[in-house]
């Protein structure tokens, strides 16, 4: 990332899929140069990683994306600590 590049952090535990589509729609429409979204999964137990990779590739195409997973729950501060 560049200094004035944006960063987008997105904390994502069990998330309910069609309101998570939602919003990566309305965030790939940001017109603003210069996003990163920095997408972290709390260790959810109701989505696999796999298809949230795949609702990023579908949603977020108009700037990058970076997805990783907990290994464990770290609460909602540790998963941002860790964004």
């Amino acid at each position: 990332m560049n200094p004035n590049d944006t960063a987008i952090l997105l904390a994502v535990y069990n998330p309910n899929t069609v309101w998570l589509e939602e919003l990566l729609s309305s965030l790939n429409s940001q017109s603003q140069p210069g996003l990163h979204l920095f997408v972290r999964n709390e260790a959810s137990t109701t989505i696999e990683q796999q298809e949230l990779e795949e609702l990023l590739r579908r949603h977020i195409t108009a700037f990058p994306y970076t997805l990783n997973r907990n290994p464990r729950n770290l609460g909602s501060n540790g998963t941002f600590e860790a964004l």
